[in-house]
């Protein structure tokens, strides 16, 4: 849908260009009112050909295009002085602030003032034949004098509506006065401008139309006005460590032919500026001009020559004050330079606006109170979006804590500092612990740790923990069980002694243990590896009835032998240990009428079982107890099928006597 818009509105654009082109002409010329307002008021854009709608910027936006006002960096003013042939003199204020109760883009506000020498007012003389008006006395058909004058009163305002566009709009009252004739009408003018940074050329497109609105009337009769069309390119780069501008710009209008403009513009240490154009189509001349700036001032001159018209000479005085806000943001917040390849470094954007008249940027790393400042981080590309910092001042890598940076940027009208911001550094691990309960002290033996085991887990960092992982190692060194997760570890854990490949400890090896944690931005900690003879009081194993039994049934189904095999190899480690077999159901009613409760339907499951194991397994009877617990040890919520399908269970405990 978005290309679709675009491309339609680039074919509206053409058509428009073509239409509007369509009708300018020489035949046209004196239909149109106020063409006073055609007369470019400022020096520096006149020196340049008038090649300035994809320039415009500040004050020169509220004639040429408004887009460009809110390139202004804080304040502008400028007055501009023509001294027009014929006596015609021609006065321009205008004005550039930001605005008074937001902070996007800036207000611009010109009253421009034209006006012509005395001439008088006459009667009509009694005959216009050429012989006559050689021996008229004009003197006697003198009435009064008067001084034709026209002014206007303009109102911009431009903003960035993205990044490298900007746009803006502008009205403009304008008044023509004739004796004591005169007529009004307001005007409005859009615009845009895109720029780009390409291999260190700041390319700029600009568009304006000028001059929309009713007709200006006079006398009742209605003078359309000077409807325009501009269209702009302009490129800025260094030569010879100077900076070059090089513009064109055409210019299409409704009561005269197309007008082009060529323009350059160099500055000779950012002190005095040499510029020329060129305008051809409608008429052919060149322009010159010359500037020069001191801190905030400067003052422009412009010559241009209309063959017979004669010479035109201009004068601005320009003074800008003040710098734009700026911001500073870092991500990651916090981070850890360990050189451990994770979050090694932060990152700091820069918020600002006239990248393009930044003369130099840094970022200050405060102290954690925010007072002294520690290091100065140059950035030497100006247009950088992200600026990286390892934490290192001096060559050596900050202590952990709290820091503040802010972001200063030196325009041409002075320095700007964006709010200090905090930005952390943390290469300070977890802090953690692990114990293990329950415990067996014999007179003159090591300590044991009974299995199933309770661990006991602390972990603690101010950045939170990430993921944990806990380890258990056998007596060669190889991991035998080992689980974790994201975030903090839970509390306690209990470990019945089984290891990732399903095999239990071996009662009376030694067995050793750790806690490892990482925090939010990479720090590892290890607790020191714990070692415990192990004795296994008991190992659990468990068996779904669903595949054992049929529903509310006790029957071992056949399908269910191949299942129940699997524990003679566990049971005959331990030849001398007890065995319980317990049934488990859940909250239901068993089905049928063969059972009249759980605790009946349980029992008898547990004693299946155990006639499976005696009679098939050759398993000792004598060594084997069973109970029927019904739905009174739920593991899981009787409230869904999937809780009530673990709660149908059969346990087979093997007590083990060594730690008696």
């Amino acid at each position: 849908m978005k290309g679709i818009m675009k491309k339609n509105l680039i074919l509206i654009l053409i058509i428009f260009i073509f239409n509007f082109n369509s009708f300018a002409g020489v035949e046209l010329v004196g239909t149109t009112s106020s063409n006073f307002i055609k007369i470019p008021p400022f020096a520096r854009a006149v020196g340049m050909g008038e090649a300035f709608a994809a320039i415009s910027d500040g004050t020169y936006g509220l004639y040429y295009n408004p887009a460009g006002i809110s390139s202004v960096l804080g304040f502008e003013v400028q007055l501009t002085h023509i001294s027009w042939f014929q006596g015609i003199n021609y006065e321009f204020f205008s004005i550039v602030t930001p605005p008074p109760f937001f902070e996007i883009g800036k207000l611009g506000i010109a009253f421009a003032w034209f006006q012509v020498d005395e001439m008088d007012k006459t009667s009509e003389l009694p005959s216009y034949e050429p012989s006559d008006l050689e021996t008229t006395d004009f003197d006697l058909y003198k009435l009064y004098k008067f001084s034709p004058y026209d002014y206007s009163i303009i109102l911009g305002y431009g903003a960035e509506i993205q990044e490298n566009l900007t746009a803006g709009i502008s009205l403009k009252y304008t008044s023509e006065n004739i004796d004591k004739t005169s007529g009004s009408n307001i005007t409005a003018d859009a615009g845009f401008i895109y720029k780009m940074d390409l291999n260190q050329h700041l390319l700029r497109l600009g568009l304006t139309l000028s001059n929309l609105g009713p007709e200006l009337k006079m006398d009742k009769i209605g003078f359309e006005p000077p409807k325009i069309l501009k269209i702009g390119i302009s490129d800025q780069f260094n030569l010879f460590s100077n900076k070059l501008l090089l513009a064109s710009q055409i210019i299409l209008q409704v009561d005269y032919d197309s007008l082009y403009s060529f323009g350059l513009e160099y500055w000779i240490q950012n002190l005095i500026a040499l510029r020329a154009g060129y305008k051809l189509g409608a008429f052919n001349h060149p322009t010159f001009g010359a500037g020069v700036r001191y801190n905030n001032i400067q003052f422009d001159y412009a010559f241009v020559k209309y063959d017979e018209l004669g010479d035109t000479h201009r004068f601005s005085a320009l003074y800008s004050w003040g710098t734009p806000p700026i911001k500073l943001k870092v991500n990651p917040y916090v981070f850890s330079p360990n050189n451990d390849s994770f979050l090694d470094n932060t990152s700091f954007f820069p918020l600002l606006k006239a990248k393009e008249k930044v003369i130099s940027m840094k970022i200050n790393i405060f102290d954690t109170n925010g007072k002294n400042i520690l290091a100065k981080i140059p950035v030497t590309q100006t247009s950088a979006k992200e600026i990286k910092w390892n934490g290192v001042v001096s060559g050596i890598v900050l202590p952990d804590g709290v820091y503040q940076a802010s972001l200063e940027t030196t325009y041409e009208t002075g320095v700007s500092e964006s709010e200090k911001i905090p930005v952390e550094i943390d290469n300070t691990p977890p802090e953690m612990s692990i114990t293990a309960e329950p415990k067996l002290l014999k007179p003159g033996k090591k300590e044991s740790l009974i299995i199933p085991a309770t661990f006991t887990f602390y972990a603690n960092d101010k950045n939170k923990v990430s993921k944990w992982q806990f380890v258990i190692w056998d007596n060669n060194k190889k991991v035998f069980y080992s689980t974790g997760g994201n975030g903090e570890p839970p509390l306690s854990l209990i470990w019945d002694g089984k290891g990732n490949s399903g095999e239990y400890v071996e009662t009376g090896q030694i067995y050793y243990y750790s806690l490892i944690t990482t925090d939010s931005v990479g720090n590892k900690a290890q607790t020191p590896p714990q070692s415990h003879v192990v004795l296994l009081k008991e190992i659990k194993l468990t068996y779904s009835s669903d595949a054992l039994f049929d529903l509310g049934l006790a029957d071992v189904k056949i399908s269910a032998y191949s299942i129940l095999k699997e524990m003679k190899k566990t049971i005959n480690k331990y030849p001398d240990s007890e065995i319980v077999v317990a049934g488990h159901t859940d909250n239901l009613q068993p089905a049928g009428i063969r059972y009249k409760d759980n605790f009946e339907l349980s029992k008898a499951r547990a004693d299946a079982v155990k006639f499976f194991m005696v009679n098939l397994l050759n398993i000792n009877e004598k060594r084997i107890k069973t109970e029927g617990y019904a739905d009174t040890k739920p593991i899981a919520s009787n409230d869904t099928e999937e809780g009530r399908s673990k709660n149908r269970r059969v346990e087979i405990i093997i007590k083990s006597t060594i730690y008696k």
